[in-house]
């Protein structure tokens, strides 16, 4: 009988700060409509690009390379994460598991050196001032 109060008890607590979490939303929404001020100047609707006028318009073809060098960059770092628990508890691995878990990281090592040299000689990696 204790434990279905305490249970109760904790779940009440929870669902508590959920409604208070909601209830916060809502009243700051509804809060801002009611003293928020609706007086649309020009200056107010128009683009804004760090405290100069715009100069150019904002449709400009995009340099996909931005994208590229990004994706490599991730992708180049989401690797570490994987390179850190390995390299930590390596010692460990290799008593316990054996010589497969070496070979397994070498062999993931070896398929990201593989993606880099792909990348270089794609040029990937190049940045032309064009």
């Amino acid at each position: 009988m204790v434990d279905d109060f305490q249970a109760t008890t904790q779940f009440s607590t929870v669902l508590l700060f959920f409604f208070g979490a909601i209830g916060f939303g809502v009243i700051s929404l509804f809060m801002n409509q009611i003293t928020g001020g609706r007086f649309p100047s020009p200056s107010k609707l128009s683009t804004y690009e760090c405290g100069n006028d715009p100069h150019a318009d904002a449709d400009i073809p995009f340099n996909f390379r931005f994208a590229v060098i990004a994706v490599i960059f991730l992708l180049f770092e989401i690797e570490l994460v994987f390179f850190l628990p390995w390299a930590v508890s390596f010692r460990n691995l290799l008593f316990t598991t054996g010589w497969p878990a070496f070979f397994e990281m070498i062999t993931f090592f070896f398929i990201l050196i593989l993606a880099f040299v792909y990348v270089w000689r794609k040029g990937g990696l190049e940045w032309d001032r064009n």
